[in-house]
């Protein structure tokens, strides 16, 4: 079977994307199936990724490329935020079975199956039509191999180890806005801060004779697992990190850096996992950062148990090719 997935990811769009492709990469090969990934990425892009069968290119400005490379696939695989309507009409031309990840119902997709494995997505006002197929929800989110047949993570009641992530490009600095204020207010509590691929030299130089803090740098999947399963809580920007941290058992604090992270926000807030919805945009963030510290030895957290959601989509996919 001759698979495509496209994608894109950088330091300004983030690594979302290419975290999500990776996973589904991930579940065809448990299948024996090797897809090619061909993604506009960076550099640092190419290191999310790994050792795979990667094509880096700009796609989006090399159409005529993209065309002829996937001309006569079984399937593609889409999911982008920059490529427009005629493009994707033109990849579903070239294909026998398309397939898009969608997030915020962002365009009128050509006939194929949509995938959104965001939190209640299953609730979103997709048209249901006779045009596509829909893997909606927690049972269709992508999670790479790492986070698949670990145990369940058990919440627990008292903490004493933070982790600080806010996803592998942090522009804005937020992360040490977040620092910042924890040490004044909890100084004894032990932080791990995960810095991504984001250039905080002097600002971690601050820290670095402080022995309650812990730096990591652009951790694979199976560190930041293990990282994850010996943290009691983690504060966390609202993307695909999300869903690691629910299925590793951590009280989370979830905080919006972007705008297509609402839902995903509103999601988890409307399950119960998380107390308030935060945004970096409103001016007392970090005070409600500290409010949630303050009362999460309280809150119930409402662990999900979804294993097996990356092989639910590659099953599906193979289901609906058959």
């Amino acid at each position: 079977m001759n698979v495509f997935i496209i994608t894109e990811g950088n330091a300004q769009t983030g690594y979302g994307h290419l975290t999500r492709c990776l996973a589904v990469y991930q579940g065809f090969e448990e299948q024996n199936i090797i897809p090619t990934l061909i993604a506009n990425c960076d550099e640092n892009g190419k290191k999310v990724l790994g050792n795979i069968s990667l094509q880096a290119f700009d796609w989006i400005e090399n159409r005529d490329k993209l065309v002829e490379m996937i001309s006569g696939a079984d399937i593609a695989i889409i999911d982008s935020y920059l490529a427009n309507l005629p493009l994707y009409v033109s990849i579903y031309k070239s294909v026998k079975k398309t397939v898009y990840f969608d997030d915020t119902l962002r365009l009128d997709y050509p006939p194929g199956t949509i995938i959104n494995g965001a939190v209640n997505a299953e609730f979103l006002p997709y048209a249901m039509d006779d045009q596509h197929s829909y893997l909606l929800g927690l049972d269709y989110t992508p999670m790479r191999r790492a986070f698949w047949d670990i145990p369940q993570g058990v919440a627990k009641n008292e903490f004493q180890n933070v982790l600080i992530t806010m996803g592998g490009n942090d522009s804005s600095g937020t992360t040490f806005q977040i620092l910042d204020v924890l040490c004044s207010e909890y100084p004894l509590l032990k932080y791990h801060v995960v810095l991504g691929y984001s250039n905080f030299e002097e600002k971690e130089e601050l820290y670095h004779k402080v022995d309650n803090i812990q730096f990591y740098h652009s951790l694979d999947a199976e560190s930041m697992r293990d990282l994850m399963l010996n943290c009691d809580v983690a504060i966390s920007a609202a993307g695909q990190t999300t869903y690691e941290i629910v299925r590793t058992g951590l009280k989370p604090i979830f905080i919006q850096i972007a705008d297509n992270q609402y839902l995903n926000m509103q999601g988890w807030y409307e399950k119960g996992f998380i107390r308030e919805i935060i945004s970096v945009d409103s001016t007392d963030y970090l005070s409600r950062v500290l409010d949630s510290l303050k009362e999460i030895k309280t809150f119930s957290v409402k662990l999900t148990e979804k294993p097996d959601s990356t092989r639910n989509i590659i099953n599906s996919l193979l289901s609906i090719y058959d």
